[in-house]
Order: structure tokens, then sequence, then C-alpha cells
């Protein structure tokens, strides 16, 4: 959700029309950390096609897409496997959201670096304090949005780029 300002396809580029496809795979990860429904098999879909976005956009897009085709596969993998999971399968999802941390930060000029360290950081303390489960496990349900208990995205202030500066 922090990096999907950045994912804004030119007009004259081929995959102009495709930004929904963002939305719908953060949409997706955010239903399935809040524990609705969600089937495995669509938020597979959404996430393969939204990595070949990424790889299509890009260089338009600062490699943003990436983000959310990570949330949406670590969203993928653990819903896939809501009752069998193992080490191997949370690392899975570990990676995924290093993942998409890694597109966060790497988006970051070096004015804005403590901005999304600091973002990144209120999130873990938020998570460890809140108990909601041990690893290799789900662990318990959690809103991610701002309405959630991570609160907003940015604590420490937005950084420029976040509205197009």
């Amino acid at each position: 959700m922090r990096i999907r300002p950045r994912f804004q396809i030119p007009a004259d580029h081929p995959a102009v029309g495709h930004e929904r496809a963002v939305d719908q795979a953060i949409a997706l990860a955010v239903s399935f950390a809040r524990a609705a429904a969600v089937d495995s098999g669509d938020v597979a879909r959404a996430a393969e096609f939204v990595y070949r976005l990424a790889d299509a956009t890009a260089d338009v897009t600062y490699y943003s897409g990436f983000a959310a085709a990570h949330a949406a596969q670590a969203a993928s993998t653990a819903a896939a496997v809501r009752e069998l999971a193992s080490d191997g399968v949370a690392i899975e999802v570990v990676a995924s959201a290093f993942g998409a941390s890694r597109v966060l930060e790497g988006n970051s000029q070096l004015e804005n670096a403590s901005t999304v360290v600091g973002a990144m950081r209120s999130d873990l303390e938020k998570l460890l304090a809140l108990r909601l489960g041990a690893f290799a496990e789900l662990g318990q349900a959690i809103d991610p949005t701002e309405e959630g208990p991570l609160g907003v995205l940015w604590p420490l202030g937005e950084p420029a780029w976040y509205h197009g500066s």
C-alpha cells in the first residue's frame, strides 16, 4: 500500500489500463490478512498477472508493481496451506514480505530512507507487541490498513515521492 502511488503507467505505454490489477492484488492480500475467505487460486492468478505486469512496466513504475505481486504471492501461499503451514511455507511468505519491503526501500532516495525504514520498523514493533502468532503459524487476523492497529502508513511523515513529488 505504501508504494502503490508509484505504480502509474504512462498513457503511451502498452500496459496502460492495467493499474486495476495492482489494486486487486493489494485488495486480495488485505482480505487474506483480515481472515476473509479468499480463493488461493484467485490470489495466485492475480499475483502471476501482476508479476508479469510489473516486469513489463518496471522501467516506468519504479518497479513498484513487484510489491503488490509479492503481497499477493504471500497471501496465495499462505491461503493455499492454511491448515498445512510448515517452516518452508512460512519462509516463502517471509521471502515475499521481504521482497515487497525491498521494493519500497529501493524507491526511497537517501533523504527518505529514515522515513521508509521508520515506517517498516513501526509495523514490525506493533506486530510483535500484538502477539498475533509465532513463526510457521499463520497467526491471527489483522486489518493491515490505516484503520487497523498498525495505524498510518507513514508514521514519520510521507516521503516526497509519495504524492508524485
